[in-house]
């Protein structure tokens, strides 16, 4: 079966939720989880690619040191400072400045956005081949609700 990577991630979403369901019979239960170990390699390689997509647009490792460097000297260098309402407000933003610096490491750069959303659509499209079986649901298996099968309905049929 042919499935795109946008279906790998959507798959890794919902089937969690469909093994949890109570009174799954046993061999339903076997057969998701063949599914589950079959679509981890190729999950585990498009969740790589798209990791690397994230490192290729975020704030490269050693700008991110540098700016945190600098920030800590300019931080010790308040702290020299007699103590003032000024040097308190500053030394704030520092810290501020210093826990945004953190939340960036691994995020996209906004002036990288377009270019990051571009690649990923295209890797997302991109299809893979994985020997599965369709599996058969009885009809009268019971789904929390319907999305449950969401994103993995593809990968399922209700005999019926």
């Amino acid at each position: 079966m042919k499935i795109t990577i946008k279906d790998l991630f959507e798959a890794r979403e919902n089937l969690p939720k469909l093994a949890g369901i109570q009174d799954v019979p046993v061999k339903i239960g076997y057969w998701i989880a063949k599914l589950v170990r079959k679509l981890n390699e190729p999950l585990r390689d498009a969740e790589a690619a798209r990791n690397n997509l994230v490192k290729k647009y975020s704030i490269p490792p050693e700008e991110e040191e540098r700016q945190r460097l600098e920030l800590e000297g300019r931080l010790g260098e308040i702290e020299k400072k007699p103590k003032s309402a000024a040097n308190k407000d500053e030394k704030k933003l520092i810290e501020v400045a210093l826990v945004n610096l953190k939340s960036l490491k691994n995020r996209v750069l906004d002036e990288n956005l377009e270019k990051f959303s571009n690649e990923l659509s295209e890797l997302t499209r991109e299809e893979v081949d994985i020997d599965i079986d369709i599996i058969k649901l009885p009809n009268d298996i019971k789904l929390p609700d319907a999305s449950v099968l969401i994103g993995i309905d593809n990968f399922f049929e209700i005999e019926g």
